[in-house]
């Protein structure tokens, strides 16, 4: 049986390069994993569900790549790949944001805070603070300005006193520009942040890089300046990008989007003219 799956993996993966053959690449796949987990080969078993979201996040076909991505955090979970497990419930989520964008419902609003949700307590688990902040992040990102509209990325200060003896971020710039900007001092929080920024750049320290890069958005949008805070966060998307893969950006990509609905896309275009001409 292990070498029948290994044909169907190989099929499948073959067939995948074929856009029209999408849906027999589909059950290739499908049948791989299915041999594989009779075979008791739970890595090939992965492997072929791994291929079966990948195909479906290429095609942009997002419920299926959501519902395949199911399977693939079943088999992290069962074989204790907790930060693989990790990764994957964010990958979920932003399929299930992506459904949600082609058609608003609530129930992939849930899943994908749910997913968030997990993911942070997963990394809290493992005493990954860094990873844990991201993940916070993310998920504030999605409530509060994708869907909500609610608090602004200078509130997280408070998601960030966990359980720990002491805010890590508390004492630096970047502690400083969120508590400006909670007191609606926007010139002192940018000031703060940019402060942030360019240690974060220094240090090679992404997450703190990120953070001060939105902290500037916000400044910047507090006194209507659209067209700094789009510099803000182009310029973040594009050095994260760059340094660590596109999935690093994904975060800047949601507020973009956010800021988008909430300016409205006459006011977007003006923004992103002014930005331009500002280059």
């Amino acid at each position: 049986m292990a070498p029948h799956a290994e044909y169907l993996f190989e099929k499948g993966e073959r067939l995948t390069h074929a856009p029209s053959l999408s849906e027999s690449a589909a059950r290739a796949l499908r049948k791989a994993c299915a041999a594989a987990k009779v075979s008791g080969k739970p890595t090939l078993a992965l492997s072929a569900s791994q291929a079966l979201v990948s195909l479906w996040v290429e095609r942009q076909v997002w419920d299926k790549a959501a519902s395949a991505a199911g399977q693939v955090i079943e088999m992290l979970d069962s074989l204790g790949r907790k930060a693989d497990l990790c990764d994957a419930l964010e990958k979920r989520a932003s399929y299930l944001h992506r459904m949600d964008r082609e058609q608003p419902s609530e129930r992939s609003r849930e899943g994908a805070l749910r997913d968030m949700t997990r993911a942070v307590a997963l990394a809290e688990l493992q005493d990954d603070l860094r990873r844990s902040v991201e993940l916070r992040l993310m998920r504030r990102i999605l409530r509060d300005f994708v869907w909500e509209e609610g608090a602004p990325i200078s509130a997280l200060h408070e998601e960030l006193e966990l359980d720990y003896d002491a805010d890590p971020f508390a004492e630096e710039p970047l502690g400083r520009a969120m508590a400006a900007l909670q007191a609606g001092m926007s010139e002192t929080g940018a000031k703060h942040a940019t402060s942030a920024r360019d240690a974060a750049l220094e240090g090679a320290d992404p997450l703190r890089y990120k953070l001060a890069c939105l902290l500037l958005a916000e400044a910047a949008e507090l006194t209507g300046d659209q067209p700094g805070a789009l510099a803000a966060l182009l310029s973040c998307k594009a050095t994260l990008e760059q340094s660590r893969g596109k999935q690093a950006g994904h975060p800047i990509r949601l507020v973009l989007d956010a800021l988008r609905h909430r300016w409205g896309d006459a006011a977007m275009s003006e923004a992103i003219q002014a930005y331009s001409e500002r280059l």
